[in-house]
Order: structure tokens, then sequence, then C-alpha cells
């Protein structure tokens, strides 16, 4: 087996072997996607690693790797850990032992195989459920609280919507010991409103739920970002904006992942209300 940079003509390969397993990988391979055409990312933003198997032109391992020091690990169940050959052409193509690492993103399996090759200790892991749409969608009987609105959020309503997306980050992303960054966290929500699909619940214009794609694959969409104020919880709210989103995908013939909290039970619950199953155990792992 022989690692190695992917390259224009080993795209459909690549394109190949991602789709075969992308409701685990659509952060990947929504980096291959660029205004509807299929395209190797430039390489001072994103750096991709390939294996492929020798004496054939199919890849069995493919990881994405940025400048700022973030993962993506895609394996084959087969290949995984288990060949030394394999590891060690993979920690040299990767140069782990001098390069910056940030964070590991992936399947669970896949990013522990990454750590064992990265010479230093984490700080921190986060597991996740990796949950698939299976389009069963049930919808819930909640009674929704009195002059609620339902609509697609622009990249105008980032004012509006920044004290909304500023209670998500800090319940559900910032880590332990981390400070809030304002300034960032503007940033990209505008960067998300500008590039992805999200739905915001409104009760007189005020901002009480939202729910979002944060990566488009070639048939996959992943939600993320989905967040109630907690005085609205409880009330249906998420589980009718997910709905929404959900519609809109679909009529874009897309199918939907997201990944969760394994310790996040409500949630858990209402995504398999809505039609989600667990596929696999998914891990984001902080240095």
């Amino acid at each position: 087996m022989n690692w190695g940079p992917a390259r224009e003509e080993t795209l459909p390969q690549l394109v190949r072997f991602l789709s075969d397993r992308e409701w685990g990988c659509v952060t990947f391979s929504s980096r291959l996607v660029n205004g509807g055409t299929l395209t190797l990312p430039a390489r001072r933003d994103n750096r991709i690693s390939v294996c492929r198997s020798d004496g054939t032109d199919s890849i069995c391992g493919a990881v994405l790797h940025t400048g700022h020091g973030f993962y993506y690990p895609v394996f084959h169940p087969d290949d995984g850990a288990a060949s030394e050959l394999w590891i060690s052409e993979l920690r040299k193509a990767l140069r782990l032992s001098t390069s910056r690492v940030h964070s590991i993103m992936g399947v669970k399996r896949d990013v522990a195989a990454l750590e064992s090759l990265v010479p230093r200790i984490a700080s921190h892991q986060i597991e996740y459920y990796l949950m698939v749409e299976t389009r069963n969608t049930q919808t819930t009987s909640s009674t929704l609280p009195a002059g609620l609105e339902f609509r697609r959020a622009t990249p105008r309503d980032a004012g509006n919507l920044f004290p909304l997306q500023r209670a998500y980050e800090l319940e559900e992303v910032l880590l332990p010991g981390d400070r809030f960054d304002a300034e960032t966290c503007m940033y990209h929500l505008g960067q998300n409103l500008a590039e992805q699909i999200i739905y915001v619940a409104e009760i007189d214009g005020y901002p009480v739920a939202k729910a979002g794609t944060n990566a488009r694959g070639f048939g996959f969409d992943q939600i993320g970002g989905v967040f109630t104020r907690p005085e609205y919880r409880g009330r249906g709210i998420g589980a009718a904006i997910m709905t929404r989103l959900m519609r809109m995908l679909a009529s874009e013939r897309k199918q939907c992942c997201l990944f969760v909290k394994i310790q996040n039970a409500p949630a858990i619950a209402m995504y398999r209300r809505l039609g989600y199953v667990v596929r696999d155990e998914f891990r984001i792992t902080y240095y």
C-alpha cells in the first residue's frame, strides 16, 4: 500500500471511496464540492493524502489535513491500523512527529487509529453518536407557542442571530478553559449564513431556536448547530424547525446525518422521533 498526495487524476477514485461511507465524513467530502463542481481544494487551505492498494487504482484510505492542524481520517474498515507497514507509511505521509496537530475528527475507530500516531497527549476527547436519517420521518404533536414563525435565515440576520449563536457555543462548543471569542463567532456565523442552509424560529422577531447544515457533501448534508433557548425547550420547537430543514434538504434530494453528544439524551430522543438511527460512534480529539 502506498500513501501519497491526492491528485486530480485520482479524484474520481477518491469521490467513489468517500461516497461509499459519506454518512460518516461529510465534513471531508464537502471540501471537494466547489459551486456544484467536484474538484480538489486549493493546497494552501487543505491537503489530502490517499492510500492506494498496490497494483490498483482503488483507494483504501484518505486523510484531510489543513494548515491549522485539523485532521479528518477516513479508513477502510478492513485496513485501519492492522498493518505495521500501513501505519509506518501513513506516519511518513503526514509527518505527524513534526506537524502541528490541533484536532482530529471523524468516525471513532478512524480517529483512534490516527491518535496512535500523534506523539502528544490529547487535552480533550468529545464522544458522540453519529446518526443518519432513515426517511421514516415523524412529526411531533406538541402544541407550539403562539406567534411562532419559521423562516430561512440570510446573512442580513447575523446581528440578530448572534446572541443565539453565542448561547449555543457557550453550551455546546466551548471547551473547558477556553475563552469565548465574539469576533470569531460573528465571522463564522456570517460565513455559515452565506454558505449553508439555516432556519430560525422566531416569536415577534425574537430568535428562539435555530437549525442548519454545517457541511454539504455529494449526497449527504450534515446538520449542526441545532439549539433552542432553555426557556423554550420541551415545547416541540426543536423538532418543528428540524422538520422544516429536512423537508428543504429532501427537496434537493439530499440525505441528512448529524453527530450528537452521547450524554445529550433529550436531543437523541428527538432525533429518533424524527427518524434518525445511530449508525456509528464519532469522536473529536483536541490537542
